[in-house]
């Protein structure tokens, strides 16, 4: 018989991470970061040059290699490519909160 033990919502919380509450939220502002890059049509080096990052860094980011990185930068960032959006001719999303970014 197997038994199941509940416990937080949060796996990562779960798992012990420093940075549990955290985690989830870095993973949607990233989300939004890349749809942004996406829908701005930008290569990897134009978009880590407009972000102020080596491109290693953003390449990072973009495949989820999180833990290296504040929850404020990546807001910026993802606030960074919004305005590039409204730049570019089309119309700038507003920036969905997927959480506090303080």
């Amino acid at each position: 018989m197997f038994s199941f033990v509940y416990g937080p919502d949060n796996v990562y919380a779960r798992l012990g991470f420093a940075d549990a509450e955290d985690i989830p939220r870095k993973a949607a502002i990233v989300m939004e970061l890349e749809r942004g890059l996406r829908a701005a049509r930008v290569t990897l080096a134009d978009a880590a040059a407009l972000l102020r990052l080596p491109q290693s860094d953003l390449a990072m980011i973009l495949a989820g290699k999180l833990q290296h990185f504040r929850l404020d930068e990546l807001c910026q960032w993802r606030d960074r490519v919004g305005r590039l959006r409204g730049r570019a001719g089309r119309p700038a999303s507003p920036c969905r909160q997927t959480g506090p970014c303080q």
